[in-house]
């Protein structure tokens, strides 16, 4: 049965299976990990196999915060940073599936809405961490469908 899951979704499944183990384990809130970061996992060639997967996943579940539910990619330990640009750069390289507005779209929203979690959606101290007007800030935020958390718009 195991024989014919392809080997990415296998690493993913037990990475998910580590996650919800330490953070059970830990009492934290963690349940997923940000897409980029789960691409990394899956593409990464774990030398030491089951093993080292598993005590990476328990290094990043240490270094969440108690309350986050998505263990983020900026958590990697220093040692797997190198890779994670590589394999980064590698994808983005391979395919081109939008175009330039699409991408540039992807890319703003990505900041923006790294910015807002950073600053506990509190937009006046998001507009000076960007250098960015209110007005500006609230049109983007209404034109990328930014919305904090729990407005009803979601």
């Amino acid at each position: 049965m195991l024989q014919n899951i392809p080997i990415e979704k296998m690493t993913a499944m037990l990475a998910s299976k580590f996650l919800r183990k330490f953070a059970a384990r830990q009492n934290k809130k963690a349940t997923t990990f940000n897409r980029l970061l789960l691409k990394f996992i899956v593409n990464y060639r774990w030398h030491g196999n089951v093993r080292e997967l598993e005590n990476f996943v328990e290094r990043l579940v240490t270094l969440a915060a108690e309350t986050k539910e998505e263990i983020s990619h900026e958590l990697l330990p220093f040692e797997f940073t190198e890779a994670f640009r590589a394999l980064s750069a590698k994808s983005r390289r391979s395919k081109v599936e939008k175009s330039l507005k699409e991408e540039m779209a992807g890319y703003e929203k990505s900041i923006l809405e790294q910015a807002l979690e950073q600053h506990h959606w509190n937009q006046s101290k998001t507009e000076r961490a960007l250098r960015i007007s209110e007005r500006t800030l609230r049109y983007k935020m209404e034109r990328l469908r930014l919305f904090k958390p729990g407005d009803p718009r979601l």
